[in-house]
């Protein structure tokens, strides 16, 4: 019993260290690109479901290999939510699963097609070159990470599809702007520890808290009228997707105004996560839409 528990502990410590749950988003997001390319849900077949697979996999390498890397940072910031700063899991295993997802992510991605493997390949080269030398260099670190949650919807239409279609370019600058302004106040939360051990010059410490805060709002602001355009020219709105759009547009206005007024690195951690209920808002939001209900 004793030994099962402790399994269970160990399993439970690489869910958070991979934020499991912004993986399974990443496959929801194919998924949901891949109905609204192809006009309806597609057949749950073993190229559909290996599609889902592959950014799961990808995301699971991409947050190990950051942990690994951010140990000491994450010490200095007091993150002990993280399973490495808590001693949890060793490093030495954290690397090994780290590039084992990789890998995973790119044998499954090269049985879908070219186009597919190519950029999961992408995916998981910009993943590496962040967490090593983008992380610290304001703006374009941000908008690394911030194009890597909008890559999935890029995917999905080559799974589908043997040409990216016009809407995944405009799913993917969805996710790209929330993205930014979700990486902006990661940076505020993250400013003690990046700049004593990284030397960082992330955006906030280049510019300062409250500048950087207004330029995530900025960005929170500029996903509305972005998101609005998929459901004036690809999709129908439903009573339960405008629902649930309307509810993501008052999250993303509310914490546009409240963290402008209090970027403290506790309000930082709150905002963001709760940015990550908002996205997956304006998820189920398209889903309704692709389903028509």
């Amino acid at each position: 019993m004793h030994r099962i528990m402790g399994i269970l502990e160990t399993v439970n410590e690489y869910l958070k260290l991979t934020r499991f749950d912004h993986a399974i988003m990443l496959a929801f997001a194919v998924y949901i690109c891949e109905s609204i390319v192809l006009g309806s849900p597609p057949a749950i077949t073993d190229v559909i479901l290996i599609s889902l697979l592959v950014p799961l996999f990808a995301e699971m390498g991409a947050f190990s290999l950051n942990d690994y890397l951010d140990v000491e940072t994450d010490r200095i910031n007091k993150r002990f939510d993280r399973p490495l700063v808590r001693g949890a899991i060793s490093e030495l295993s954290v690397i090994v699963f780290a590039f084992i997802s990789f890998a995973i992510s790119l044998l499954l991605s090269s049985y879908i097609n070219e186009n597919a493997f190519s950029i999961t390949l992408i995916f998981v080269l910009l993943s590496i070159v962040y967490n090593i030398w983008l992380k610290d260099v304001a703006l374009l670190g941000n908008a690394t990470v911030a194009a890597s949650m909008g890559i999935p919807f890029i995917f999905a239409s080559v799974v589908v599809s043997p040409e990216i279609k016009p809407i995944a370019y405009i799913l993917f600058l969805m996710a790209f702007i929330i993205g930014m302004a979700r990486e902006i106040i990661k940076d505020i939360e993250d400013m003690e520890g990046d700049k004593k051990i990284r030397k960082s010059k992330t955006l906030p410490i280049m510019i300062g808290r409250k500048n950087a805060a207004m330029l995530a709002s900025v960005f929170l602001i500029l996903f509305i009228p972005i998101s609005v355009y998929p459901f004036i020219n690809y999709l129908s709105l439903s009573v339960l997707s405008l629902i649930a759009l309307l509810s993501s547009y008052a999250s993303v206005i509310y914490f546009a105004v409240t963290f402008y007024k209090n970027p403290s690195k506790d309000y930082a951690r709150f905002t963001r996560k709760v940015l990550l209920y908002t996205m997956f808002l304006g998820l189920i939001a398209l889903f309704f839409a692709a389903l028509r209900i």
